[in-house]
């Protein structure tokens, strides 16, 4: 099931944002994970507090493909790199299959069972 990573980073050091925006797209590769949102874009705020300057989106096909750069060598020097550089909120998210056949028309809800017994037979 596709998994999503959802990034909020406020960057205190531009020059450590700079080097690690220059190098997460390889560590990325390599667990089969790419940016799917335009960081460069304030997201639009519609409801509650929260309220980001920035948010990235990361979609990986697996939550254990997500884990596995999280934890992996690669991304370890640029996660200190993040952590000393930046503070941050990360939340990983499941998303689920979507059938474009099935799910393109909203469902009718189903008949309650009284009103379903009523009907006659044809």
């Amino acid at each position: 099931m596709t998994a999503y990573l959802l990034a909020e980073i406020k960057w205190h050091d531009l020059a450590m944002r700079d080097d690690y925006v220059a190098k997460i797209g390889s560590t990325l590769e390599l667990h089969g994970g790419r940016i799917i949102n335009l960081p460069s874009v304030e997201p639009l705020a519609l409801e509650g507090e929260w309220n980001p300057l920035r948010l990235v989106i990361i979609e990986f096909a697996t939550m254990d493909a997500l884990k596995g750069w999280y934890d992996s060598q690669e991304y370890a020097p640029l996660k200190r790199l993040r952590e000393h550089g930046a503070r941050s909120n990360l939340v990983a998210v499941e998303g689920r299959p979507v059938d474009p056949v099935t799910e393109a028309a909203p469902k009718a809800p189903p008949e309650p069972p009284e009103a379903s017994a009523a009907k006659p037979n044809p």
